[in-house]
């Protein structure tokens, strides 16, 4: 039984120090003219290592993405959306509500 709390210590442990690595990056992409071009920039992102969610938008031409940043960098995420010929700049991300 004390093993298997120390087990469960740990995963717990790990999780919280996986989280305290998590980001978030909004991009505004100028570029996109069809709704192809959200699916081709989301495929680029998640090839990134540390990509944890993306959600690109063709109607609002932005792009945000939750990410770990021991990983990965906004710097990172900006060039691969640029390189699929797409022109990304860092936004300040809005919430809805």
């Amino acid at each position: 039984m004390k093993k298997i709390l120390h087990i469960f210590l740990f995963l717990i442990s790990l999780n919280f120090a996986y989280a305290g690595a998590g980001k978030q990056a909004c991009f505004k992409i100028n570029g996109m003219s069809c709704a192809t071009c959200s699916i081709t920039t989301k495929a680029a992102i998640k090839k990134l290592a540390g990509i944890k969610e993306v959600l690109v938008s063709f109607e609002e031409k932005s792009a945000v993405v939750d990410y770990d940043s021991s990983l990965v960098s906004s710097k990172e995420i900006k060039s691969k959306i640029d390189s699929v010929g797409y022109e990304a700049s860092e936004t300040s991300c809005k919430i809805k509500g």
